[in-house]
């Protein structure tokens, strides 16, 4: 009977810091919920729904279209297939030149390291022969959150692409656990 009334206590206590937990905004939403509750919260921020692309995204990923930091750009949110919970979103903002792309990374760099220098570690890299950014961000309690990566892709060298991906920590390692049931 102990034994059941430690582990019910401890179950209670993991729900109750849970329900507390900070996740990752993009957008100022936090990267929570289920699919149709994120989707309506971005809808409120002005994205669309991009029903095609949605379709041809694969069963755990919605397309939206918008303006994002001034800029026309695509949104892939992705979540967990069986419980709905989302766990990442990524812009994509395309560009007819390397030139225009290269500057708005420069400016959309400096706007998160501006965003997120109070309780975050940020990382330079490269990926692709571009510079690349990795933000660590954390909030007050110096509590873990999530990623912001930051990079330059290219296809074919025709067309420049901007990719600014969120991912919140508590999701995506619940996303994960919930395949690794599958090995």
């Amino acid at each position: 009977m102990k034994k059941f009334f430690c582990i019910f206590v401890i179950t209670l206590l993991s729900i109750s810091l849970q329900a507390h937990a900070q996740h990752l905004k993009f957008m100022g939403v936090p990267l929570n919920g289920t699919i149709t509750q994120f989707h309506n919260k971005i809808q409120t921020k002005g994205m669309k729904h991009d029903k095609l692309r949605s379709q041809h995204s694969g069963a755990d990923c919605r397309v939206f279209y918008g303006d994002f930091a001034g800029e026309k750009a695509l949104l892939y949110v992705y979540y967990d297939k069986n419980t709905k919970v989302v766990w990442r979103a990524k812009v994509v903002i395309e560009y007819p030149t390397e030139a225009i792309c290269l500057r708005n990374y420069r400016d959309i760099k400096q706007m998160l390291l501006t965003k997120y220098k109070k309780f975050s570690v940020s990382s330079d890299y490269t990926q692709d022969g571009y510079d690349a950014l990795d933000i660590e961000v954390g909030d007050a309690e110096f509590s873990y959150l999530g990623n912001v990566d930051l990079y330059v892709g290219s296809f074919d060298y025709t067309s420049y692409s901007l990719f600014v991906c969120y991912t919140d920590y508590i999701n995506e390692k619940l996303h994960t656990d919930n395949k690794m049931k599958d090995l």
